[in-house]
């Protein structure tokens, strides 16, 4: 028997939503033991700002040396 591309493309949305879903499970496993779990998405969008702008400021000081 052969794989036709409609039979791949059929089975792929099943195979995606699972690895979404098993690596959202991972994510928030890993949220939990880090104690990241209950940050609200106010927290989250700040978190996300510092670390862009350390990151800025990073390539910055790595350009003028």
């Amino acid at each position: 028997m052969t794989t036709s591309t409609i039979d791949v493309k059929e089975k792929m949305p099943g195979r995606i939503q699972h690895e979404g879903l098993s690596a959202l499970r991972s994510a928030n496993q890993s949220a939990e033991a880090a104690g990241l779990a209950d940050m609200t998405l106010d927290e989250i969008n700040a978190e996300i700002a510092a670390a862009r702008q350390e990151r800025g400021q990073q390539v910055q000081r790595d350009s003028l040396q």
